[in-house]
């Protein structure tokens, strides 16, 4: 028995997903503030990004407000955390902590890089 056009088709297989998975999730380039005493949470989180031009990003796409509160509407969680670039006007981070918080979001996170 050949193996060799399994062999084949498996490689095209391992191509296609690789490429398709970074195509369909392009990295967010977000600068994090720096901290000395972050911890890792083990838990699932329900995770966005705000960019410094106040843009909210969930699972690559941008996202309004407005989406974002239908978006928990449907799907409700519990913990949560958010990606926010340091030199984003505290005024969009308000408004989207605003938003988790009267959907009674009890665990809010914030993603942070090690202080060095």
């Amino acid at each position: 028995m050949n193996l060799t056009p399994l062999v084949d088709m498996m490689f095209l297989l391992l191509l296609f997903f690789i490429l398709t998975s970074t195509i369909m999730h392009p990295a967010i380039a977000v600068n994090l503030s720096k901290s000395s005493t972050g911890e890792l949470s083990g838990r699932e989180l329900f995770t966005i990004s705000l960019t410094r031009e106040g843009n909210i990003v969930h699972n690559g796409s941008a996202i309004t407000p407005v989406e974002l509160s239908l978006l928990l509407d449907q799907n409700p969680v519990s913990d949560a955390a958010i990606a926010i670039d340091r030199e984003t006007p505290f005024g969009y981070v308000t408004a989207v902590m605003d938003i988790f918080r009267t959907r009674n979001i009890s665990n809010l996170s914030f993603f942070t890089e090690e202080a060095e």
